[in-house]
């Protein structure tokens, strides 16, 4: 009985540095953040979180006054970090800006076959022009976490500790069209069309320039929508959209 009770005492001693820690990071890092991202994973009763940080002072090494190593706990609960490098790991995650796009990965382990959950917030805490992707390698799914801030997914003991990736883009840096209150771009071979919560998209084509049908979905009614081309060329196409408001066609090359 006693080790028992020294070893959840020791566990929530660990818990607690590990989350005094990490706010007083975010409280130092405050004067010179450009952006400080939390995911959060929800799953068989516990949590885990990683926060990933810009600020001015950090670099892309580890850096004691910011980065916090991961502290992994119980094997049933959920765990989620970033990768430095290769096989550094880390809960707080603090990087230099960035001009054009970088690319997190993320770490991931669960303990039970079930159902999960990863929250992100903090979102507003960057630049406006900044677009946050989360992709989901073993799905082959992105969703905009500025749209869509939870993911739903189910999690397995034999999932790869590499299924997760961040992508932070500028999109004054990328091909980005404009119509109205919709925004279409193309980022890692998926287009993404989004819209203000004023404009309902209703309706999306793609052809390529010959006019072949490749995508058709007549049987929306959502703010933002993302098309998986990974099985196309890196090409122009072209992207019909209609909103509650408008119709209107555009020309977008795939990146």
């Amino acid at each position: 009985m006693k080790t028992i009770k020294t070893t959840i005492l020791l566990i929530t001693l660990v818990l607690f540095s590990a989350t005094t820690y990490s706010q007083n990071i975010k409280s130092t890092l405050n004067t010179n953040s450009l952006g400080d991202l939390t995911l959060v994973i929800d799953g068989n009763g516990y949590q885990d979180q990683v926060d990933v940080m810009y600020d001015s002072a950090a670099t892309k090494g580890f850096d004691s006054a910011f980065d916090m190593y991961k502290l992994f706990g119980l094997y049933a609960a959920p765990q989620i970090y970033s990768f430095m490098d290769s096989t550094t790991k880390l809960s707080i995650n603090a990087l230099p800006p960035f001009t054009h796009r970088d690319t997190v990965q993320l770490g991931f382990r669960v303990g039970k076959d079930t159902a999960y959950k990863i929250t992100a917030s903090g979102i507003n805490t960057f630049p406006a022009l900044t677009y946050i992707m989360f992709h989901d390698n073993k799905q082959n799914t992105t969703i905009l976490l500025n749209q869509q801030p939870i993911y739903n997914f189910t999690g397995d003991t034999a999932d790869s500790p590499k299924r997760f990736i961040i992508y932070f883009v500028n999109t004054t840096s990328i091909n980005e069209i404009i119509e109205g209150t919709i925004r279409i771009y193309s980022l890692n071979n998926n287009i993404f069309i989004n819209s203000d919560n004023s404009t309902q998209i209703k309706e999306i084509e793609i052809y390529d320039i010959n006019g072949k049908s490749l995508f058709m979905n007549h049987s929306l009614n959502c703010t933002s929508y993302n098309v998986d081309m990974n099985s196309k060329a890196k090409k122009m196409y072209f992207v019909r959209i209609k909103t509650s408001n408008s119709v209107f066609t555009k020309k977008i090359i795939l990146r």
